[in-house]
């Protein structure tokens, strides 16, 4: 059927493009078309998983973070990590139909003889104080009598009256222990339930249902031009730690030099109400920093970020940012001002400060880009040169003069610092929230495979095209590759960036390369195309509509089996970025053809 339905993909494809067909219609007869950016939701072929929760901008801007289900085997009632009470009993572990239109769902009955012997149970280690909401889909199969439902801590809330002979997902929220629950209780025996998507989230509403088996997973994230609103696509990062343990001014844990708590307040990148800082009137240095107790080893790269905005009446000019690596010196200080009312920083100089001064930073090595509301990211990269193990620590300066310090400050002299973020890498990346404690968002995994791979994909020829924009090269980015199932590069056709900035195209059978191919080099944080088209000896790519590049001697892997969105294999050559779109063909397009649609 797979076969057939390819074979008659690839006469249409044909005759139509014989015929004239506009780029609108081809690519609405391509057998695979992900539109991230339009439909911000995953094609129910693409299996996406995260370990951890992380943030992306949302529509309006505001930084958001992706729901996280802290429940493993949320649709898996019959695994022995769900604690039931010896008389819950599963009259059907699976096999029952659910919301979702398939048969996984579960049968649950009270055979005991009062409300304690009807729970179905799960604990998770929780942080006492916190919100905790559990989820899960409800319907009732037998039965008038009393179901509830625990959250957080173990108190019961009766939910009977949203149990109807339909499903309804239902929650219930509250404070958590150390102990954070997730229990469902048929309270009076006999009566009958059925159950599926159970989730925790650390959070005070129900979210978007994310299904789990062995490890909890996040949802994917859908990212937006943070001053423009527009939909970039599904953004897939690399794994990164933010190694600031408080990313955002609370209880005192971050330290001032000539400065203090201002009154000025402002709504923040993720939503939230500020205070701004305020410098007294001398002309000491005025900052705010925190000591990290040796974050990271010499030699390392890092990247340093905050958001930064000032009151409109503020006479705040100038930062100069500097990660201090020993108590005598910084590895990096750098000079940066304002324009005026609009609150927009740039770069102004590098000249090391410091009784031991390193190589100043260039221009490249340093960013300030609006993210709307008056507030800007400041991000500079550095490495370390030498690193007291026991004394690391970022600073951030503020006056009154431009590229200083040391301004003598007034009664306006406020300026709002927030989330920042200190991390091991080239590049800054998404928002990593922390309030006490490193942490480390995992990296996105995201793929196709078995027969949701099979019954679009031609092993003998095809055309990917693919729309995307990077944040940074670490390890040559993959933005999509086809792969066999083994942990190599034998086989694959792949569309990848090279640390030069190149656009590579690439392809292996038989476990020998085929073809490598450069072209077009499309820059950091720059949408780009690029089309990739293949059959035996008759390769053929381009980016962004520029010049064909071909090559005539090549085999065709028949061995691939899966898509890899984002990524190579595991975490191998893991993309930073966001890909609006993503479209196959099951056949070699014509050469003008990839021209029009990367144009």
């Amino acid at each position: 059927m797979a076969k057939n339905l390819t074979i008659g993909l690839q006469r249409g494809l044909r005759q139509s493009i014989a015929g004239g067909l506009g780029t609108g219609d081809l690519f609405s007869i391509a057998s695979l078309d992900l539109q991230f950016a339009r439909h911000k939701s995953l094609d129910s072929r693409v299996t996406h998983t995260r370990q951890s929760s992380a943030t992306y901008v949302g529509g309006d801007g505001v930084i958001r973070t992706a729901v996280t289900n802290l429940l493993t085997y949320s649709e898996d009632f019959s695994n022995a990590v769900w604690d039931a009470t010896s008389s819950a009993t599963k009259v059907s572990a699976t096999g029952v139909d659910d919301p979702f239109g398939g048969t996984t769902a579960s049968t649950w009955r009270n055979d005991g003889t009062g409300f304690g012997d009807g729970g179905i149970r799960r604990t998770i280690s929780g942080t006492s104080g916190l919100t905790y909401t559990y989820s899960a889909w409800i319907r009732r199969r037998t039965g008038t009598g009393v179901i509830s439902m625990a959250a957080g801590q173990n108190t019961r809330f009766d939910v009977t009256n949203q149990v109807t002979s339909e499903w309804n997902r239902i929650s219930v929220t509250n404070t958590a222990d150390a102990t954070t629950r997730g229990y469902i209780f048929i309270e009076t025996p006999g009566d009958e339930i059925d159950i599926l998507g159970a989730q925790i989230e650390q959070s005070s509403t129900v979210g978007q249902y994310v299904k789990t088996t062995t490890a909890i997973n996040s949802a994917p994230r859908f990212d937006h031009d943070p001053e423009t609103g527009e939909s970039l696509g599904l953004l897939v990062e690399e794994s990164r730690a933010n190694l600031n343990p408080y990313s955002r001014y609370e209880n005192g844990q971050w330290t001032f030099g000539a400065a203090s708590i201002g009154t000025s307040t402002k709504t923040a990148v993720d939503g939230e109400t500020i205070t701004a800082f305020l410098t007294d009137t001398s002309t000491t240095a005025h900052r705010v920093n925190r000591s990290l107790s040796g974050a990271y080893t010499a030699g390392t790269v890092v990247t340093f970020s905050f958001y930064v905005a000032k009151p409109s009446n503020s006479d705040i000019r100038g930062l100069v940012i500097r990660l201090r690596t020993a108590a005598g010196g910084q590895a990096v200080a750098v000079g940066v001002s304002d324009d005026g009312d609009n609150s927009v920083y740039t770069f102004t100089s590098s000249s090391p400060f410091g009784a031991s001064p390193p190589p100043a930073i260039t221009s490249g090595s340093f960013s300030a880009v609006p993210v709307g509301n008056k507030w800007t990211r400041i991000s500079i990269v550095t490495q370390a040169s030498s690193v007291n193990t026991n004394y690391t620590q970022w600073d951030i300066g503020f006056s009154t003069a431009v590229s200083t310090d040391t301004g003598a400050g007034t009664a306006n002299s406020e300026l709002f610092i927030d989330a920042v973020q200190l991390e091991a890498g080239s590049f800054a990346t998404s928002y990593i929230t922390t309030e006490g404690s490193t942490v480390t968002r995992a990296a996105d995994v995201a793929s196709i495979t078995g027969t949701n791979f099979s019954s679009w994909y031609n092993q003998s020829e095809g055309t990917m095209f693919t729309d995307a924009k990077i944040l940074g090269i670490q390890s040559q980015p993959v933005i999509a590759a086809f792969k066999d199932g083994q942990t190599n590069s034998d086989e694959y056709i792949s569309t990848w960036v090279r640390s030069t900035g190149a656009v590579r195209f690439g392809g292996a059978a038989g476990g020998a390369t085929q073809w490598l191919i450069n072209s077009g080099t499309p820059g950091i944080n720059t949408p780009f195309k690029t089309a990739h088209s293949w059959a035996q000896n008759n390769i053929a790519v381009v980016v962004d509509g520029g010049n064909i590049s071909t090559d005539t001697s090549a085999l065709i892997s028949s061995a691939l089996d899966r898509l890899h969105i984002g990524r190579l294999y595991g975490s191998a050559q893991q993309l930073s970025g966001t890909i609006s779109r993503l479209t196959y063909w099951p056949t070699r397009l014509s050469n003008d053809t990839l021209q029009t649609i990367t144009v």
